[in-house]
Formats: C-alpha cells, sequence, structure tokens
C-alpha cells in the first residue's frame, strides 16, 4: 500500500542519513574475506555512543511508524467517532477542516477526491467522505474489495448511524464459501457458454464479488453471491452471476465483446467499454479516445448507420457520422491561445469568473471540422462531489480567427439537462438537438419559444418561490442558450431584468416587506391581520434605471387546487422606502410580472413584435 511505501522511505532515508559512509570503511571489508575465507572475527564490544544512536533511530522510526495510519485506520478512529456527535447524515465546514487537519498529522497521502471533498465546503455527505478514504487502501470500486473488508465496512456505517440494516456478509456455516462460487461461476463460463478464456487473468478481466443479502421493501432475502467478470478487452464477453448458498446457479449471463457477430451488439455496449477503459467523465476524454469511438461505432455497425445519418432524430447517427476530428493545420491557433479566448468570452458574458476558470474548472480541448472553417471545441469541467453535480462551461472557437460563438453554461441546478453530447461536436452538426419534454413527462418535444418557464418551475418549483440566486442562474442559463425563444416576453424581461445585490444605501429587506404590506393594506385589497398571518413574503433586489427595486411578493396557497394561489406584490424603492406598482392576480395581470420591473416590461412590449390576443380561456 502508498503508506507502507511511504514509512520503507523514511525508514531507508533515516538509515542512510545515520550510517553515511559505511560503504568507504575498510574494516568491513576485511571482515567480508574473513567470512570468505573461514576466518574466525575478533570479537569487538560496541560503544556506549553506538548503542545510544542506535537505540535513538529506533525510537524515531517507531514515532513514524505510529502517526502513520491507514485509510481504514483513519475512518476507524477518527472518523467515526466525529460521525457519532451528530445525527446529520452531512459534515459542517468545521468538520471538514478538522479532517483534513488531522489527516495531515497522521501523513496521510490524500487523492483528488477526498482533496476536492474537503474543500468543497458544507454538505458533503458523511458516508461519501468515510468511502474515499477506504479507498485509499482497497481501491476504487467497493465490489472488488476483498469480502471481509465490505462486510466490515457495512457493519461500521450501521454502528455509527449511517446505514439502518447490514447488507454485506461473510458466508458461514453451510453456506459456501468465495473460491467455491468462484469455481462455479468459471466452469460454467467454460461449459455453457463455451469460453475457454482465462478469465481470472487480472489483465484481461476485473472481477466484482459481493455477498449480499438484499431487503426490498423491508423484507429479507436469502444472501446470495453477487459475482460479474468484466472484460477489459473490446473483444471479450463478459459475465455476470447470481449464485445460492448452496451453490445453484440462479442467474448466468453474458455480454458479447464490441466486435462480436452477436446480435445483442449495441451502441450501448460500445460506449460502455469507453467509459470502462476511459473513465465516467467524457469531458476529460482527449482527441484520439474521440476518434478510436469514432472509428469502433464506424465498425460496428456500418451500413445501418450511414443510412440512419440521413435521418434529422437519429442523433447518435449524427454525432458519429456527422462531426469530423481532425489535425490542426499550420493556420491553426495554439489551444493556449484557444483556451485564452474562450475564457474571455464566458467572463465577459458573466457567466463565471476569471478566477473560477482558470482555478475551479478543468479545460479540455478538442479539434472539430465544421462546414467552413476547423473549431477548436473548449470544455470547462467542475465536478462538485458534495452537491453531487456536474458543471460545464464550453463554447466554440474558430480555429483560424480565434472567434467565440455558442458559449453554454450547464448548471444542473439551475436549468433542465442538456443533452450530454453537446460539448463534444458542433451545433452544426446536432440535428433538431434543442428540444426538452413537455412539462407533464410525456415524449412530445417541447422548444423553449413556448414558454421556457415551464423547464426551470419542475427544478425550482412555482416561480414565488425562487430565490435571488436561482432568478441569476436562470437568466445566465437563457443568456446562454442557442435556441432561446426571442418571441417569449417572459424570456425577455428575464434577459433585460437586472437582478442585484443590496448596497450600504439599501433599506433592509424586512423594511421593504413592512412597507410593501403597509401599502397593499392601505389601498384596501386585503386585511393587515390576514396578510402576515396567511400570506408568505419573498423578496428580490432588482436594478432599475435610476434606482435599484426590493420587488415584494406575498403568497397564499388555495385549497383543492395544486396551482392555485394569492398572490400580492408592490415595487419598493430601495434607498427612500417608498412604494409603487402595487398589483394582485385577482387584477388580471401577466403571471411572472412580480418578478421583474414594470419599466422592463414597458420596455419589453415596445421592442416586441405585437402579439395576437389570447381568447378568455387562454
Amino acid at each position: 500500500m502508498k503508506d507502507d511505501r511511504i514509512l520503507q522511505a523514511k525508514v531507508r532515508a533515516a538509515l542512510d542519513d545515520c550510517l553515511s559512509g559505511v560503504d568507504d570503511m575498510p574494516s568491513l571489508r576485511y571482515d567480508i574475506m574473513r567470512k570468505v575465507r573461514g576466518e574466525k572475527p575478533v570479537k569487538k564490544k560496541l560503544s556506549v555512543g553506538l548503542i545510544f544512536a542506535i537505540v535513538l533511530i529506533l525510537v524515531a522510526l517507531g514515532a513514524v511508524a505510529a502517526v502513520i495510519l491507514s485509510g481504514k485506520e483513519f475512518v476507524e478512529q477518527e472518523l467515526v467517532p466525529m460521525v457519532s456527535e451528530s445525527t446529520s447524515d452531512q459534515w459542517t465546514q468545521e468538520e471538514l477542516d478538522e479532517i483534513l487537519r488531522i489527516a495531515s498529522e497522521n501523513g496521510l497521502v490524500l487523492s483528488d477526491d477526498i482533496l476536492l471533498s474537503l474543500r468543497q465546503g458544507d454538505g458533503e455527505y458523511k458516508e461519501t467522505l468515510m468511502r474515499l478514504f477506504v479507498k485509499l487502501d482497497l481501491g476504487y470500486y467497493p465490489a472488488t474489495w476483498p469480502i471481509e473488508d465490505q462486510a466490515w465496512y457495512d457493519a461500521l456505517l450501521v454502528e455509527c448511524g449511517l446505514l439502518d440494516v447490514q447488507t454485506r456478509f461473510v458466508p458461514e456455516g453451510d453456506e459456501i464459501s468465495l473460491e467455491q462460487a468462484l469455481e462455479i461461476v468459471t466452469a460454467n463460463i467454460k461449459n455453457h457458454f463455451h469460453d475457454n478464456t482465462d478469465v481470472t487473468d487480472e489483465s484481461l478481466y476485473l472481477r466484482f464479488v459481493e455477498y449480499r443479502q438484499m431487503i426490498p421493501e423491508g423484507v429479507p432475502l436469502p444472501r446470495k453471491w453477487y459475482i460479474r467478470y468484466e472484460a477489459l478487452l473490446p473483444t471479450l464477453d463478459s459475465y455476470n452471476y447470481v449464485i445460492s448458498t448452496d451453490g445453484t446457479i440462479e442467474e448466468a449471463g453474458y455480454e458479447p465483446g464490441i466486435y462480436s457477430d452477436s446480435d445483442a451488439i449495441s451502441g450501448t455496449q460500445v460506449e460502455d467499454y469507453y467509459v470502462n477503459k476511459y473513465g465516467p467523465y467524457r469531458f476529460e476524454w482527449s482527441q484520439e479516445v474521440w476518434m478510436a469511438l469514432q472509428r469502433d461505432m464506424n465498425r460496428v455497425f456500418g451500413q445501418y448507420y450511414e443510412e440512419q445519418a440521413a435521418n434529422p432524430d437519429h442523433i447518435l447517427a449524427g454525432i458519429i457520422y456527422g462531426q469530423n476530428y481532425g489535425t490542426p493545420d499550420a493556420q491553426t491557433i495554439p489551444i493556449e491561445t484557444a483556451t485564452e479566448a474562450a475564457i474571455d468570452a464566458i467572463v465577459a458574458r458573466g457567466l463565471l469568473s476569471r478566477t473560477e476558470l482558470k482555478s475551479d474548472f478543468k479545460a479540455n480541448a478538442l479539434y472539430l471540422v465544421g462546414a467552413s472553417n476547423p473549431v477548436w471545441k473548449i470544455c470547462f469541467s467542475k465536478i462538485s462531489f458534495n452537491e453531487h453535480v456536474i458543471l460545464l462551461c464550453h463554447a466554440e472557437v474558430n480555429a483560424y480567427t480565434g472567434e467565440v460563438q455558442n458559449i453554454v453554461y450547464a448548471d444542473p441546478r439551475a436549468s433542465e439537462s442538456r443533452p450530454w453530447y453537446e460539448p463534444y461536436v458542433l451545433f452544426e452538426t446536432l440535428p433538431n438537438t434543442n428540444t426538452a419534454l413537455a412539462a407533464n413527462g410525456d415524449d412530445q418535444p417541447r422548444t423553449r419559444s413556448e414558454g421556457p418557464d415551464y423547464y426551470y418551475g419542475e427544478t425550482y418549483g412555482y416561480l414565488f418561490e425562487w430565490s435571488q440566486e436561482v432568478w441569476r442562474a436562470v437568466q445566465r442559463d437563457l443568456e446562454s442558450r442557442v435556441d432561446i425563444g426571442k418571441s417569449h416576453r417572459f424570456t425577455q424581461a428575464v434577459l433585460r431584468q437586472q437582478y442585484g445585490a443590496p448596497d450600504a444605501q439599501v433599506i433592509p429587506m424586512e423594511n421593504a416587506i413592512k412597507a410593501a404590506m403597509n401599502a397593499i393594506v392601505q389601498k384596501g385589497l386585503i386585511a393587515k391581520a390576514e396578510l402576515e398571518a396567511d400570506y408568505t413574503p419573498n423578496a428580490l433586489c432588482l436594478i432599475g434605471v435610476s434606482q435599484p427595486i426590493w420587488k415584494i411578493s406575498f403568497v397564499k396557497m388555495l385549497e383543492g387546487d395544486l396551482y392555485a394561489f394569492d398572490l400580492f406584490h408592490a415595487e419598493v424603492n430601495a434607498y427612500t422606502g417608498e412604494v409603487s406598482n402595487i398589483g394582485c392576480y385577482e387584477l388580471g395581470e401577466n403571471y411572472f410580472e412580480p418578478y421583474v420591473l414594470y419599466e422592463v416590461l414597458e420596455l419589453v412590449d415596445k421592442e416586441m413584435p405585437e402579439q395576437p390576443e389570447l381568447p378568455p380561456n387562454g
């Protein structure tokens, strides 16, 4: 293990420091020659000083060994006691800082995943971080750990309250052993599937083994062996088995290699192979990997995908056959220049800061051939482990001129999921991909021009529940869209509205809410007692032409209808507290007016083409 190598290195270094020069001592050479000739050496006493020096060395080495903990030991001795101090399943920032300090003091060499997890801040799940430390000793995939360690870790999670019931065990009594289960599987692979490949060869296969007790809907099932041999080469088949405790094969299946003639071959299997070989994060794949994937897809599917490439709805065909991956020529700007141009454009759009892009995001580049010129497709990625999201920002840079276009910031916390393949191909190559599922989840595609607010509503709920940060994120996403609904009033209002932050002159939000409440009551729209008791306030700090405005809304959900509610809203001058533009739904204004300034809506109405009136029923 890594810790053993560190300790050995420290021991060697200490011995080298204390015993330097020994090679040049003539007496040692004479002793060796006497041994060869069979002569008896002359006994000499060790000096007190030398004995004392040796003792000090051994004590020092013992101290070094004492402070170095393995990943498992660190979890047991340090993390488990900290987990038990609270009932929360997430770490606080103070706890994460303390963990980093203790790990450093104990000489642990931390992985990049652990460091990123520790630095993400509040919200990291306790079990996730514990598992990352255990992986330092046992490997990345828990199903490749020794079954004794799997059972130990499961029992540990139960002990500290992060798992209700243990599900992984070591066989007992008459239950067949791991060795017996593996013998049954390897024999069946040879006899049933007629495959003589040595699946125990670690250069050919990765083995996953679990001895588990599944508990669907709280009902424990008998323990079983779950065994998978996953091929590491594209020409080999992979195998999955479920074995009962008495050795009966309950399930046996295989996945053919991607170059097999079997009818079961699919594009998914090709992609699974590349994910297994090059990692799950496609945004880290190199140009060579994407070109190899394209070649393999072509080889597997042949004429079928050549015919389907003309189908505009066939996305995979569009990617594999429509995109050309090229090699930079003499006119191509350097990749570093293209990356800097993309950073400048993203920063200028206000999507991310330069510091964020250079410190928190990793950059990757693909050289793609467009219809009129080659393009550097630059993708910046950040994995946020504590929020379990991946942030991607990508842009297309003309490889000859450096001009930047088609900037997209994909933040799943603020918008619906973007198509996974967008960062790796040119937008001009993609056939009809700028659609999304309808809000009700049916399969009919809906464009953003039919109502972009529907998509954000699925993520964040009612508009009156959206925070200032959500509105900013929505605005950033709308700015980055190449398929934006230009004729939609909601979209244009949000794009033109500036969402600000209160400065030193701004009255407190609580004061603005009170001022709005008093003005609404004075207008006779509702009684103050009812407004205070039954309505929930929300506030946005919006930037107007002459001053910032607190846009205050009061909402009450109505019983019996999921989408029925009363809402009052008003604009409060954030410097003077003066209230204006009081409104409510009963007065018939548009549903999004509580979230943008009236002066912005007036500007939108002047610039947009005249809309046909809807019938009274909408």
